[in-house]
């Protein structure tokens, strides 16, 4: 414990150096009943982290429940604590030896103390759970990725709130007022291709990948605004969301390509649905018909579709997430959705769906 809490007082003592360098801007967020403090030193993360929570973001608040602090590098000109650097290096060089399965820093892991390194863009996250505070760093803020920008900091906030009850998961989630849906399933289902339809119909969205639930509340939250299309068929598809895609000109079909990204708070704020009570999960098909059907499925075949991306795509407690899911199903009714080939009608049939489960 003492070599983690030295390991997690380094990253601190990184960026205090880096903000009496470069200063400090602060933005407050509201997510899931919680306000959480976003401290930059400096301003060059500030446009790779900030678009996809700005739907959440507070003018301001009196305090925070939970505080990261984000540097870089490069436009800091600060370099690290001794410490952090000699990590850093030997990650980078034997990183096979060094990190686990799911990026966990080995020997830096525990109850209160979490440790993750992205290797490639090399970005460092550390959590201390009893200070509720992390650190968020990366030797240059341009080494940002694409799709770190449409869902930024989301293994501290994994971590984070998993120890509050709340959970991610992997899932669309758009609805109305009065409820809304989960939609999970695995690439190629449709999941994609319903959301987008959905977007501009009535119904308003949560999220496209990620939310957060409440398993005994059965509420779910958004965290982020982004929507993903999955290439240039998916653009040219929905035609008419093509001026809002921000990296359009880096946009590929290849499996490891560049998905083409929108921020709905830029274009449409007002389909922004921020909170909502859960009324079903759905697992999506497509069909070959025209029609969309929505039947009711069991418990374990939602199951199946709903855990293995959520348990795997981010480091966290894999015993607490399972609890939750499994809770969370057999809390909330499970159907199917077959998609038809009139993509138009798809959103008329959740919206009526959502209709029938609130009557």
């Amino acid at each position: 414990m003492d070599d983690q809490l030295a390991f997690a007082n380094a990253a601190r003592e990184g960026f205090r150096r880096a903000s009496a360098a470069s200063g400090i801007i602060e933005r407050y967020y509201r997510i899931a009943q919680s306000t959480i403090l976003l401290r930059f030193a400096g301003d060059a993360l500030l446009e790779p982290i900030t678009p996809a929570l700005e739907h959440l973001r507070l003018p301001e608040a009196a305090a925070a429940d939970f505080t990261i602090d984000l540097f870089d590098s490069r436009s800091t000109a600060t370099s690290l604590p001794f410490l952090l650097d000699r990590y850093i290096q030997l990650m980078r060089l034997r990183w096979w030896e060094q990190l686990g399965t799911r990026r966990e820093i080995k020997g830096m892991n525990s109850e209160r103390i979490r440790s993750v390194f992205h290797l490639g863009p090399d970005i460092l996250s550390v959590l201390d759970q009893q200070e509720n505070h992390a650190v968020y760093w990366v030797e240059d803020a341009a080494d940002i990725p694409y799709y770190e920008t449409g869902y930024p900091l989301s293994v501290l906030l994994n971590w984070w709130f998993g120890k509050r009850n709340h959970f991610f998961v992997h899932a669309a989630c758009f609805g109305t007022d009065n409820g809304s849906v989960l939609l999970t399933g695995k690439g190629g289902s449709g999941k994609s291709t319903t959301t987008l339809a959905c977007l501009d119909s009535g119904l308003r969205l949560s999220g496209d990948d990620y939310c957060v639930v409440h398993p005994e509340r059965l509420m779910a939250y958004s965290v982020y605004n982004t929507i993903k299309l999955k290439g240039l068929q998916d653009v040219e598809r929905f035609a008419h969301l093509k001026s809002c895609i921000d990296n359009l000109e880096r946009v590929q079909d290849a499996e490891e390509g560049e998905k083409a990204m929108i921020f709905l708070q830029r274009y449409f704020p007002e389909q922004l649905l921020p909170a909502s009570v859960l009324r079903a999960i759905l697992v999506p098909r497509v069909a070959d018909q025209q029609e969309t059907v929505i039947t009711p499925a069991s418990a374990s075949h939602v199951f199946k579709a709903i855990m293995p991306s959520t348990l795997f795509q981010l480091p966290g407690n894999a015993q607490e997430e399972f609890r939750a899911l499994a809770s969370l199903v057999r809390s909330v009714p499970s159907y199917e959705i077959a998609l038809g080939s009139d993509i138009a009608a798809i959103p008329g049939v959740i919206r009526q769906f959502l209709q029938d489960q609130d009557s």
